[in-house]
């Protein structure tokens, strides 16, 4: 989001920068292509500025205060280089009354005119690095905050580091529990394979017990065998 805001305030320095040589420079020869020019600049600088202010309301509050600046700056600027144009506009000659509405100079000879416009030069380039500065501020703010982003992604990385190892354990836990489970439910085959064979003994013992007193009943009640001849 910094970075946005940073490319709409250089973009505005440049526009007006821009904006600011093309006032200066209208003459009766050309007046009408520069005129034309001078306002697609200025519609480009509203539409910039309208970006920029819509970037600011997405920052965060500490980092609001110089964009806002910088947006206001501007926007003044803007509003006195429209003025400028309206006078420009209006002027009926180029030489002989062309005000400086920046630097409130009046150009009566070339040595006026190369002063107003290294003047010109000096407004683009401080208002270059005073942009360059905000942006290089932002740049540290940000390798700030990359570097406390970088630890607590180191951090999060060894507690990850971490629950895999606690995994891994518990991965060993399951694999003994399943092997004691196994051997639990082979040691209760046998004891039921056990019990069976136990039942199977005792139902033989009743059934010799049974069979035992059953069978010298019947054999009293046999009828006696013959006597010999």
């Amino acid at each position: 989001m910094t970075s946005a805001c940073s490319k709409h305030d250089a973009m505005l320095a440049d526009l007006l920068g821009e904006l600011a040589y093309k006032i200066e420079s209208l003459d009766a020869g050309d007046r009408g292509a520069n005129v034309s020019k001078c306002a697609d600049i200025v519609r480009d600088c509203k539409k910039e500025l309208t970006r920029l202010n819509t970037e600011i309301r997405g920052l965060p509050n500490d980092a609001k205060a110089d964009f806002t600046a910088a947006a206001e700056s501007h926007r003044a600027r803007l509003k006195q280089l429209e003025n400028a144009l309206e006078v420009k506009k209006k002027e009926k000659t180029t030489f002989a009354a062309d005000e400086d509405i920046t630097y409130g100079t009046t150009i009566d000879d070339p040595k006026n005119e190369v002063k107003a416009m290294l003047g010109r030069q000096e407004t683009h380039q401080n208002d270059a690095l005073s942009s360059l500065g905000r942006t290089l501020g932002q740049i540290q703010q940000t390798n700030t905050q990359a570097a406390s982003t970088a630890q607590e992604l180191a951090r999060q990385g060894e507690v990850l580091e971490d629950i895999d190892k606690q995994l891994d354990e518990l991965g060993d836990d399951l694999t003994r529990a399943k092997k004691e489970l196994n051997a639990f439910m082979r040691r209760m085959a046998t004891d039921r394979l056990i019990l069976c064979f136990l039942f199977l003994i005792v139902l033989g013992i009743v059934v010799a017990v049974i069979l035992h007193f059953v069978l010298p009943a019947n054999d009293k009640l046999a009828p006696p065998p013959p006597p010999p001849k």
